[in-house]
């Protein structure tokens, strides 16, 4: 289902098998990234066949899925290079190998294995 107006950004909502009106379902917000829209779930990563498959198997419950469009842009549009004014996007210094956490690639993997003994 799918829904606009013009005084909101579009939705595209998924409902479990069965779905009932008179039913209380919990909500699951996915949001896209940078660029995206609300389709970019179902382009992507098939989420109703996705939870369809986990409700039949039991893993999850029937819940009500929202594929809203986030967007920031006063036209709606993801124009030109989005990321130019993102500045999550920025340009990273690299920090000197004594001030990171784990250090090396090397120490990284030694922890992980030592984190399991």
């Amino acid at each position: 289902m799918r829904s606009r107006s013009p005084s909101r950004k579009s939705t595209d909502c998924y409902t479990p098998l069965g779905y009932s009106a008179e039913k209380k379902y919990p909500v699951l917000y996915l949001l896209h990234g940078i660029g995206g829209d609300e389709t970019e779930w179902k382009r992507f990563a098939q989420p109703q066949a996705l939870h369809d498959n986990l409700i039949a198997d039991g893993t999850s419950t029937p819940m009500i899925v929202v594929m809203a469009n986030g967007r920031a842009q006063k036209n709606d549009q993801a124009e030109g290079n989005v990321f130019s004014h993102a500045p999550a996007f920025a340009k990273f210094e690299r920090a000197p190998e004594s001030a990171q956490t784990a250090g090396s690639a090397k120490r990284r993997c030694s922890l992980a294995a030592d984190a399991r003994r």
